[in-house]
This record gives structure tokens, C-alpha cells and sequence, in this order.
């Protein structure tokens, strides 16, 4: 009874398996599958700084815990904290500007759409010219081209109750970098003490708006394509669903859900 019992589970699971792999073969092989790696190498680029923006304010925020502590005025700790902030944010501008990278090699995408192409350029040249982004960029050039950022912790007490906790970059230092002529005028109009902070919140926020904003477009440049894509994947994920095989699916429900959210937004943020 047993032996006959294994043996017909064994077949059930054979044929499932038979099924799966043939699932994944006709998705490898549809135009679907091409157009997921796209979207997913978008959000992957999109998650890996963002994470590193997460482990940035975490270390941050331990910063703003131990600042007042006699720990911290310990020279040794102080440089060892003010260190892996400097290595995190380097972490940080790095996945930042590769992302960067990767949104201009899919420049050309939305072109095939005349009028989404000219609400992408009006967006992007309003982000490009920001104060912020224009500050972050060059920290990223001083980064890469001369040094590593040298930060400086700083408390400041404002009347009887008020606390800022900042870390910090000095102008002197930056402005030892052969900035060019734009960017050297933008340092030298910046505070000697350059509060860090500030910053990074303003821009990190509008950052992964804008990016929000090209991702959900990439969605309606085609809407007939993204339609079909989405009943694809939804087919596929279902059909694998039902097979109770895990490992096999090359993306999760979750996935599922960001892109049809993002799609539907997306049309109607269009109306």
C-alpha cells in the first residue's frame, strides 16, 4: 500500500515538474520575458539604492544616539563612526549615479511615444537643474576623482530646549578638488560647514519621486504591450501556482502586484 502510494506521488510530482519546466520555456521564449528583465533590472537598480540610503540613515541615526555620550568623545570611536558614515555614503552615491546611469541608456524608450517623451524631458531638466541634485553630483565627482569624503559630527544647542544633531562637510576641503567652473561657484556659495543632513533627506525623497515617476511611464508608453505583459505573467505565475512548485517562478506575487498597481496609477494619472 505504502510502495503504491509513493509511487503515485512520485508520477504526480514528475508530471508537475514536466509541466513547470515547459511553463518556463514558453516564457523564456515569450516577448513577456524580455520585458520583465527590463522592469526588473529597474527595480533592482532602484532597491539597491535605496538600501543603501536605508543602512545611511541608519548609521545616522546611531550617530545622533552616541553624539553626547563620553564614548563619542573619544577621539578612536569618533573617527571609526565618522569613517563608516563617509564609506556608506560613498556605498550610497555609487549605487545612486549607476541607477542614474542606467535611466539615460533607456533614454530612447520612451521615444516611441512623442508626448510621454516630452513630460519625461520637462521632469527630468527640472530635476537635473535642482540645487540638490547639482550638490550631490559633485560630492560624487570629489568622491571618485580626489578623496574620500571627510565628515565632521557637530551638536548644537538653540535656547533652552532645541537639539541639532548634524554630521558634516567642511568647504575647505571640498574646494581644495579642481571643481569645474559651475560647480566651484556652487561649493563656494555653500555655509563653511556643509550640514549633510539637510541634504540628504531633501534630495533622497524628491530622488525616488522622480524615479517613481519614469518607472510608471515606462508602463503607459506602450499600454497594449503592458496589458498583454500583464496577463502573461498573470497567467504564468497562476499556472505555476496551481502546480505548488517553488523555485520555479522567476518572480513573486509581490512583483506582481508593484506592476499592476504602478499601471493602473499610471493611466489614470494621465487623465
Amino acid at each position: 500500500m505504502f510502495i503504491m502510494a509513493l509511487n503515485k506521488y512520485l508520477e504526480e510530482l514528475s508530471a508537475q515538474i514536466i509541466k513547470a519546466t515547459e511553463l518556463k520555456k514558453n516564457f523564456e521564449s515569450s516577448d513577456a520575458f524580455e520585458f520583465y528583465f527590463f522592469l526588473r533590472d529597474y527595480t533592482t537598480s532602484m532597491f539597491m539604492f535605496q538600501q543603501n540610503f536605508y543602512e545611511l540613515k541608519k548609521i545616522l541615526k546611531k550617530h545622533n544616539e552616541v553624539i553626547e555620550t563620553v564614548a563619542f568623545a573619544d577621539l578612536r570611536s569618533k573617527h571609526k563612526m565618522q569613517r563608516n558614515i563617509s564609506r556608506i555614503f560613498s556605498n550610497y552615491l555609487s549605487s545612486l549615479f549607476a541607477h542614474i546611469e542606467f535611466t539615460r541608456r533607456i533614454d530612447k524608450f520612451y521615444k516611441t511615444n512623442s508626448d510621454l517623451n516630452k513630460k519625461v524631458t520637462e521632469r527630468k531638466m527640472i530635476f537635473l537643474k535642482s540645487k540638490f541634485h547639482k550638490t550631490i553630483q559633485e560630492l560624487r565627482n570629489y568622491s571618485i576623482h580626489f578623496e574620500n569624503l571627510k565628515i565632521g559630527s557637530e551638536i548644537r544647542y538653540v535656547g533652552s530646549n532645541e537639539v541639532t544633531k548634524s554630521i558634516l562637510l567642511y568647504k575647505k576641503d571640498l574646494l581644495k578638488f579642481k571643481f569645474g567652473a559651475n560647480a566651484k561657484k556652487l561649493i563656494q556659495e555653500m555655509p563653511e560647514k556643509i550640514r549633510l543632513n539637510e541634504i540628504l533627506d531633501e534630495y533622497h525623497y524628491t530622488f525616488v519621486e522622480f524615479q517613481r515617476f519614469l518607472f510608471m511611464k515606462i508602463l503607459v508608453v506602450d499600454e497594449i504591450k503592458t496589458e498583454k505583459f500583464i496577463c502573461d505573467i498573470s497567467f504564468h505565475y497562476e499556472e505555476l501556482v496551481k502546480l505548488n512548485i517553488h523555485g520555479t517562478n522567476y518572480f513573486n506575487v509581490a512583483f506582481l502586484r508593484l506592476i499592476k498597481y504602478s499601471f493602473n496609477k499610471a493611466k489614470n494619472d494621465g487623465k
